[in-house]
């Protein structure tokens, strides 16, 4: 699981893109949500996600998975 941050949502479209603490962008859909409601997802959310590297439109990766952070990552 990489930290990250929700840096851009379209909730009409159902798909965001994350940006990892690194600084990579990674694209999701709705559907890559694991332990998040739809309708807590907001742009500046803290999350984790699992990163494949499939490029997907301009992205160079999309989300497996994006989670709520863990209470172990937390500072």
């Amino acid at each position: 699981m990489v930290p990250a941050t929700v840096y851009r949502w379209k909730p009409t479209n159902g798909t965001g893109v994350i940006r990892t603490d690194d600084g990579t962008y990674v694209w999701f859909h709705v559907s890559d949500l694991d332990g998040l409601r739809y309708a807590d997802v907001h742009e500046g959310l803290p999350v984790e996600v699992v990163i494949d590297w499939t490029p997907q439109d301009k992205f160079e990766c999309r989300a497996e998975h994006v989670r709520p952070p863990s209470p172990l990552s937390a500072p």
